[in-house]
């Protein structure tokens, strides 16, 4: 395993939403990015946060947001076997009065859609 580094890198010029490799935030990236690397292989891009706070704190970021992925799985596979039980989407037609769902810009919460 390739030791871990910090850098910063070129990238497009229009502002674009990232999500944050180690907190999962989103966050906005203009023409330069933090960048993780292990070697020469890119993991991903750092929000300001976990970089301002340096790798200490960034490292307690990860953890956090490794424990809410667990609960999401954990959340997911009771929510697959509801959703198997089903058998068929009965009722999907009252669904839609409520109108076509769209996914909403996420501040943190990885999930969430709401009516457009």
């Amino acid at each position: 395993m390739d030791e871990l580094e910090f850098r910063f890198a070129r990238g497009e010029e229009d502002e674009r939403e990232a999500v944050c490799k180690l907190c999962g935030r989103f966050f906005a990236v203009r023409a330069e990015a933090a960048m993780l690397y292990e070697g020469e292989e890119p993991l991903g891009e750092l929000c300001p946060e976990c970089v301002e706070s340096g790798p200490r704190e960034a490292a307690v970021r990860a953890r956090a947001y490794a424990e809410e992925l667990r609960q999401m799985a954990d959340e997911n596979e009771v929510l697959a076997s509801r959703v198997e039980a089903m058998g068929s989407w009965s009722g999907a037609s009252g669904a839609r009065a409520a109108g076509p769902m769209k996914p909403r810009r996420r501040t943190g919460d990885p999930r969430g859609y709401k009516p457009i």
